[in-house]
């Protein structure tokens, strides 16, 4: 993924993260973009989430997704293995 800032970024895990299977790799192009960053780190402490950064080169980082889990979004719970519902759709616009 290539969000470069931080609500770029989120928007981009929070809409895509459910369609990574288990075992699947995420890649942030520009990871040592600080927010690039801490968008990706909000996301997965916010969805207790640990993963293994696995570095590619100076600027890019990946890590897979181990298990399968509830996406929360402010108190809602969001099933991250089926498709996104309209609600679903709405919510992201909150953040």
């Amino acid at each position: 993924m290539d969000g470069d800032m931080f609500e770029s970024t989120m928007d981009i895990l929070y809409n895509l993260f459910d369609l990574v299977p288990v075992g699947g790799c995420i890649i942030i192009d520009d990871f040592e973009i600080r927010e690039a960053k801490e968008a990706v780190a909000t996301f997965l402490q916010h969805h207790r989430l640990k993963v293994e950064y696995i570095r590619i080169d100076q600027a890019a980082s990946y890590f897979c997704k181990e298990k399968k889990r509830l996406l929360t979004w402010r108190g809602t719970r969001i099933s991250t293995g089926g498709t996104r519902s309209r609600a679903f759709r709405s919510l992201r616009w909150l953040l």
